[in-house]
């Protein structure tokens, strides 16, 4: 969920906004062993964007 918040004043000068918010995470740990290696034929279409470079994904160490 993104929250998007529009603010307009007519003074100018400092400006103060405090947000606070709750989140979720859940984790999983998979043990290296159980994953396998597939080719890039083998690939699901709908995952290859996600191999494009990235700060999650740096693609000149994936393509090796």
């Amino acid at each position: 969920m993104n929250r998007f918040s529009r603010i307009k004043t007519i003074d100018p000068g400092i400006l103060a906004i405090h947000y606070e918010a709750e989140t979720e995470v859940s984790t999983k740990i998979v043990q290296l062993a159980s994953l396998r290696a597939d080719t890039t034929a083998e690939l699901n279409p709908e995952g290859t964007p996600f191999l494009f470079p990235s700060r999650y994904c740096q693609s000149d160490i994936m393509g090796q």
